[in-house]
């Protein structure tokens, strides 16, 4: 039972690591922003705005 809980937690730090999209809707509606005022103020996260840009779409 115990590795079974430990296998799920290593397998949802894997999703939030590697799958996750890093920059959610629900973060700028939460944050009062678009994207094209985050991508103004932080230029190099540029690699987020892209990838956000297809799944705000």
């Amino acid at each position: 039972m115990l590795s079974i809980a430990g296998l799920l937690l290593v397998a949802m730090g894997v999703y939030f690591v590697l799958l996750r999209p890093p920059l959610l809707p629900e973060n700028l509606r939460y944050m009062q922003t678009t994207l094209p005022v985050m991508h103004d103020s932080t230029p190099g996260l540029a690699y987020l705005y892209a990838y956000s840009a297809i799944l705000l779409k």
